[in-house]
């Protein structure tokens, strides 16, 4: 679920055409093949914790949990980046 919101938070950042949409769907594709799902399955999946207010928190505490990971991740990698520029005298 965490790779499904980074790639919905990805695609709602850029302009979007033809081209983008269909990369956008093979995107997705690749996301549920790596995760061994569906759409369908992720539908129902999603219904399925709708109707369990406890059991969806704690599914999205996690999501939440691994997307400020994946965050700090990010934010450590550009840091390491701007330290390697020369500094401005």
């Amino acid at each position: 679920m965490a790779d499904l919101h980074t790639m919905d938070g990805y695609m709602t950042t850029i302009l979007y055409n033809d081209t983008i949409r269909r990369n956008g769907k093979n995107l997705y594709a690749t996301i549920y093949k790596t995760h061994n799902t569906t759409p369908a399955l992720y539908e129902e999946s999603l219904k399925y914790y709708s109707m369990k207010p406890a059991l969806l928190d704690t599914m999205y505490n996690s999501v939440q949990t691994i997307l400020q990971e994946k965050e700090h991740k990010l934010m450590n990698v550009e840091i390491k980046k701007s330290d390697r520029l020369p500094k401005k005298k």
